[in-house]
């Protein structure tokens, strides 16, 4: 009897994996700090806190495209709230891919104009690699094998917080960046959400808290003064 040839194993993540090459950016010091903390094997959750302008969405962006790349998470997903459609729903949205995603991920395509060039992030919505979201339409979905960015988190009550930590799911990452001296609400949570987990015992299961200040401020020379003065007010 003929011995039977042994099938050779196919590596389906390289196959499906999205294909595109991140620029080369320098990061500070602080920023790699963020990015190794986020990109640990054992990371599930990031609380990042800072001024405008110090980074937060940059870095998790980078880490959403490195994790994309690797064929280790199948998906990005931006989540923004706006602020008004706490009470009332924007529904469908006519017009090109730009404008149908620029309420919730405008903020998105900008920091992924300094990594990709506009035909591979153009894709990567495309094929729904990225993809962007409002917070009002998140229950009774699971985040499994996403990357998740929740931006702008200070503008969420604790209930929509609540909403979004427990969508968690297998082989999930989520990163919350927030600037509390930014809020539109009177009502955010993200401080009550955050107190919770800085702590040890969060962090051994690897939810993380993490902050930046003025000093870490890169978009302009200006507006780190501008911060600098605000935050000592």
């Amino acid at each position: 009897m003929a011995n039977k040839r042994k099938r050779a194993e196919v590596d389906i993540t390289a196959q499906f994996c999205p294909k595109f090459t991140i620029k080369n950016i320098n990061f500070t010091e602080k920023q790699r700090e963020l990015i190794r903390i986020i990109r640990e094997e054992g990371t599930k959750i990031v609380f990042v806190e800072g001024p405008a302008g110090s980074a937060k969405t940059f870095c998790a962006t980078f880490c959403g495209l490195m994790s994309l790349r690797e064929g280790s998470k199948e998906r990005i997903k931006y989540i923004r709230s706006l602020v008004e459609s706490s009470q009332s729903k924007i529904g469908f949205l006519k017009g090109s891919l730009e404008e149908k995603i620029s309420p919730y991920g405008g903020p998105l395509l900008d920091k992924l104009e300094e990594f990709l060039t506009k035909g591979e992030y153009e894709k990567l919505f495309q094929d729904g690699s990225i993809v962007s979201a409002c917070p009002n339409f998140l229950r009774g979905s699971t985040f499994k094998n996403e990357f998740v960015i929740v931006d702008e988190s200070q503008n969420l009550c604790y209930s929509d917080l609540v909403t979004i930590i427990s969508r968690i799911g297998e082989n999930c990452t989520i990163v919350f960046c927030s600037d509390k001296k930014q809020s539109d609400i009177k009502n955010s949570g993200i401080e009550k959400m955050t107190g919770l987990f800085r702590n040890e015992e969060s962090q051994d299961r690897g939810i993380h808290t993490f902050g930046f200040t003025a000093d870490d401020i890169m978009r302009s020379e200006i507006l780190r003064f501008i911060m600098g003065k605000i935050e000592s007010a």
